[in-house]
């Protein structure tokens, strides 16, 4: 597993997501992995 990302959909309101918790694996830190991910989130 590279990471991890809790989301809880229709927090704080309908239709909307809040993030909980967002890990990546020590070992592929440093990579933009993080970066992408967040920007493919939003």
């Amino acid at each position: 597993m590279i990471g991890l990302v809790d989301v809880v959909l229709d927090h704080p309101q309908p239709a909307a997501a809040a993030v909980g918790l967002f890990l990546v694996h020590p070992d592929y830190r440093r990579q933009r992995i993080g970066d992408d991910l967040a920007e493919a989130l939003i």
